[in-house]
């Protein structure tokens, strides 16, 4: 089952992003040990209003265990979504400042931050079935762009995009890192 994230789902989809987060390779991020940045993620999803917020996620379920998620949000809210997570951040990790995001996505693309599915789970079909939900979520807004970033040697990821109809539209960088940005027009 493909559902919206629930508070209670906050240890399962911390691991989820923490794989990501882990694979950005992150300075600030590596400087902490696993338990910290799971602490600040955590507190990201619980809260009401940064881009890891619960209710910015859709879980695949199986037997009880959020074993995918994608991270999804409008492009116009990515401002508002990251000064919140900015705030977070400096707060859990003690920063005298808050950090600047780099900008991910367009003001009129419904954005797909992030999707994991757990290890053990890859190759069954849950990355296909979290994005035809997004996808299906894109129209029942009446949008009509969908967007997400994949590192330039992530391959497989590119294979999944395209054969469900995302184009590259341009390369960018995130943290540091080579992406290229993928659209889908609906």
């Amino acid at each position: 089952m493909i559902r919206r994230a629930k508070k209670t789902d906050a240890p399962q989809v911390a691991e989820l992003i923490y794989i990501i987060l882990d694979e950005m390779d992150i300075p600030m991020l590596k400087a902490h040990a696993k338990p910290k940045v799971l602490e600040f993620i955590v507190r990201a999803f619980k809260g009401e209003a940064s881009r890891f917020s619960y209710n910015n996620i859709w879980v695949k379920e199986i037997e009880s265990h959020a074993v995918g998620m994608a991270v999804v949000y409008h492009g116009a809210d990515a401002g508002r979504l990251d000064r919140e997570l900015s705030g977070i951040i400096r707060d859990t990790f003690s920063l005298s400042e808050d950090i600047i995001l780099d900008k991910e996505a367009e003001e009129e693309e419904f954005y797909i931050d992030s999707l994991c599915v757990m290890p053990e789970f890859r190759g069954r079909g849950i990355g296909t079935e979290l994005l035809k939900s997004v996808q299906a979520e894109a129209r029942d807004r009446g949008l009509t762009c969908l967007s997400i970033n994949v590192e330039l040697n992530n391959t497989r990821a590119q294979r999944l995009y395209k054969g469900m109809g995302y184009l590259t539209e341009k390369e960018i960088e995130i943290a540091g890192h080579s992406y290229f940005h993928m659209i889908k027009m609906l």
